[in-house]
């Protein structure tokens, strides 16, 4: 999940499969001199799909598996594990569940701290 800054661009990555927190830095300079869908545009264009799915203990691919079994999330949902990584829970198919975006990111907060990566 990306947090996009309208200042700042992409500056926030979070993967709750992970329980994980990354701060990829900023592109406000870029932002403030005009160029803020170039910024965007970038991103997209960079972006592989491959390089933003997760793999199961198989090694194989998810969001597409889960995307046929379980249908499209709404704008509010992600896929999620019935047992957090964090928990032990299993990084598998069968193991995935469709459920609301903040339910899910409180639970996971409330289970243990966020690993917080600065990768910037």
């Amino acid at each position: 999940m990306f947090v996009w800054g309208e200042q700042s661009g992409l500056d926030i990555s979070i993967d709750p499969q992970l329980h994980s927190i990354f701060f990829t830095g900023s592109e406000a300079e870029d932002i403030a001199a005009g160029d803020a869908d170039l910024v965007f545009e970038a991103f997209v264009a960079g972006s592989r799909p491959e390089e933003l799915d997760c793999t199961d203990e198989a090694d194989q691919v998810l969001f597409r598996r889960a995307l046929g079994q379980l249908g499209p999330p709404a704008h509010d949902q992600i896929y999620a594990f019935t047992t957090a990584r964090a928990l032990g829970g299993k990084f598998d198919l069968e193991s995935l569940r469709v459920v609301d975006l903040f339910v899910q990111l409180d639970i996971l907060r409330e289970l243990a701290e966020p690993t917080i990566i600065d990768v910037s």
